[in-house]
């Protein structure tokens, strides 16, 4: 996502009443405190947004705190599938972050806004 829209994108979620962090170079956006359901072990947790900031084209990454762990009535708290280690980049592993694996059909009109809202409601469904 270009520039302009990750910039906007972060003005958005700041009026919204996110904490947000963007990194100068539009790579990261750290979104802190995200407030979780009572089915993770963790009532908040911090979400890091990976942009290309050369192309629209390409979908952003999303992770989340490596400890997070789902609900199970028959296991108790356990790790999702969907936050997968085996897809998560080394260099993020090491830094306590695990990859949000999710399936959308990314547009290259859909903003930073968008995908939040996106990963969001992944989460809340997870």
């Amino acid at each position: 996502m270009i520039p302009d829209k990750v910039y906007e994108g972060y003005l958005r979620l700041k009026q919204a009443g996110f904490n947000v962090e963007l990194s100068n170079t539009y790579h990261y956006l750290l979104i802190r405190n995200v407030r979780l359901s009572t089915k993770f072990n963790m009532p908040y947790t911090d979400i890091l947004i990976e942009n290309d900031p050369y192309s629209d084209y390409t979908t952003p990454n999303a992770y989340v705190d490596r400890r997070l762990r789902v609900w199970d009535p028959y296991l108790g708290y356990t790790k999702s599938r969907h936050l997968d280690e085996y897809l998560t980049p080394s260099r993020m592993l090491e830094k306590g972050w695990v990859k949000v694996c999710f399936k959308i059909n990314w547009s290259p009109n859909y903003s930073l806004t968008d995908f939040v809202i996106m990963l969001l409601d992944f989460l809340r469904k997870l």
